[in-house]
């Protein structure tokens, strides 16, 4: 965790991937009890993640369209559907626990996350594990097979996937060159966006 500029605040931050410099998921977390004590703070997804500082993350933007994406749909609808929301490489959950629970309109939103290891972090220490089922489900699988098996509509898709270190310089590669692969981009049109 690191210290906040609001008093009883700080931002806690995931890094992996041997770099300690670039921050996988941060979420704002408040004081409870004692406050001093890292595991008694609470995680706060109502604000996103921030854009700016030592512990940004690059989704805050992102986040931002995904709220004015609900003003796209058609109007009359006095009680619309939950949108529904598929974020691949959701690593601590901060993206998709923001949106399940911060969104002005309901949203039902799927989290597919390959390392069960980064799961069980998000559920202990990012907070999703206070989030219901029906608002955020969280699934341990390959991003690219769970989209394979897919059936239902998606209303919006968030793709933050990366293929880790490699090579001599050790660079991230997002998005892995399978994401950019015509079948799999195929797969995004057949899903997405269909009402």
């Amino acid at each position: 965790d690191t210290e906040a500029p609001a008093p009883g605040t700080w931002l806690r931050s995931l890094h992996f991937n041997a770099r300690l410099d670039y921050v996988q998921s941060c979420v704002l977390v408040r004081g409870g009890g004692g406050g001093d004590c890292p595991a008694d703070r609470v995680p706060d997804h109502s604000s996103a993640p921030p854009s700016t500082g030592a512990t940004a993350t690059h989704l805050r933007r992102l986040l931002n369209a995904v709220g004015l994406q609900r003003l796209l749909l058609p109007a009359g609808d006095p009680d619309p559907a939950p949108l529904r929301i598929v974020v691949l490489g959701a690593g601590g959950c901060t993206v998709p626990a923001h949106l399940a629970t911060a969104l002005r309109h309901p949203a039902a939103v799927e989290a597919v996350e390959i390392s069960p290891a980064v799961v069980e972090v998000a559920r202990e220490w990012f907070g999703i594990s206070a989030i219901p089922d029906e608002t955020l489900r969280v699934h341990t699988s390959c991003a690219l097979e769970w989209m394979r098996c897919a059936e239902q509509p998606i209303d919006v898709l968030l793709i933050d996937l990366e293929s880790g270190a490699s090579g001599a310089s050790g660079e991230i590669r997002a998005p892995p060159p399978e994401v950019l692969a015509p079948a799999f981009l195929s797969r995004i049109a057949a899903l997405v966006g269909r009402y």
